[in-house]
């Protein structure tokens, strides 16, 4: 599994930190189609310093939590973009969408929902946001 996109998650980040801020010149013009060369670096311009921000790879888990919420709440074009960047090594493990809720099998809630698509184990339904 790669790492996201950055233009998955630079709108949430900006938005958390409460800063203004543009995509790069180049890169905003290769998403806009205006250039023939890939820029390697995704540069994003603010009004504060920040530390650098070095896209690593993620678990495959937080990947499948993350498919599920976005489908669930209505954003089916990145959920089915995410699930076939998933699809693309070996099957999906069962995993629980809030694993602290599983820590004690005999505190466990029940499960009232599972997501064969994502292979997601819910123990209670997700409230949209």
């Amino acid at each position: 599994m790669g790492a996201l996109e950055p233009p998955w998650y630079i709108y949430a980040l900006m938005a958390y930190e409460e800063r203004p801020y543009y995509v790069g010149l180049l890169k905003a013009a290769e998403l806009q189609g205006a250039t023939h060369q890939a820029v390697m670096e995704f540069q994003v311009v603010t009004d504060k310093q920040m530390p650098k921000i070095r896209a690593a790879a993620f678990e495959r888990s937080a990947g499948q939590r993350l498919g599920f919420l976005l489908g669930a709440s209505g954003h089916s074009e990145k959920a089915n973009a995410l699930h076939v960047r998933l699809a693309e090594g070996s099957p999906l493990p069962r995993v629980e969408l809030e694993p602290p809720l599983a820590a004690d099998p005999d505190l466990a809630p029940l499960v009232v929902e599972c997501s064969a698509r994502w292979h997601v184990i819910c123990r209670s339904t997700p409230e949209p946001g």
